[in-house]
């Protein structure tokens, strides 16, 4: 993580092999609420989905 200001997240990463960079990335991510896609039908419809793959998983 390179930097971390609120809500918004600077991740830079590489792949390295024997020393070599390989491949390099770099993200910037928001941490949003997860009540936040809950308050939409469509994300009722997916945690739904979610949990039925969770509880058939374990049962």
């Amino acid at each position: 993580m390179t930097e971390s200001r609120g809500r918004r997240i600077h991740i830079d990463g590489d792949l390295r092999l024997d020393g070599e960079v390989l491949a390099e990335a770099r993200g910037a991510f928001l941490h949003v609420p997860l009540e936040h896609f809950l308050a939409s039908p469509e994300g009722q419809a997916a945690g739904e989905a979610w949990r039925g793959r969770l509880h058939s998983d374990g049962e």
